[in-house]
């Protein structure tokens, strides 16, 4: 059977749906890690934000020297994807953000009062 797509070579179109193949990609992927264990969300979460910091060339050269060698850079998930995965396992992405640039060397840690 031989059909004729009309709109092959009009872009417009063509765009559209690869957009849409990407957005239905990403809510397969992100379906699959909302069926994951607690610490796997975690982890990726955690990967996710070292990879977002690791791109930005404001802080690259701050970063330091001890971030793991074989993270590299997979997904691309916008902030509200990863809110929901965090949802989904009851963890603070905000908290999370913070212990990673803490690793990183990005901020400091909290000051703890003595006591």
């Amino acid at each position: 059977m031989h059909f004729k797509i009309e709109w092959a070579n009009d872009p417009k179109p063509y765009k559209k749906l690869k957009n849409d193949l990407i957005e239905l990609a990403t809510e397969i992927h992100v379906d699959a890690m909302l069926n994951e264990h607690r610490t796997w969300k975690e982890e990726y979460l955690r990967t996710a934000i070292i990879q977002k910091l690791s791109r930005d060339p404001k802080k690259n050269g701050h970063i330091n020297g001890q971030l793991p060698t074989d993270i590299t850079l997979t997904d691309r998930l916008g902030k509200s994807w990863l809110e929901r995965i965090a949802e989904s396992g009851h963890l603070d992405l905000k908290q999370i953000e913070k212990e990673v640039k803490i690793e990183m060397g990005l901020s400091k840690p909290p000051k703890h009062a003595h006591r």
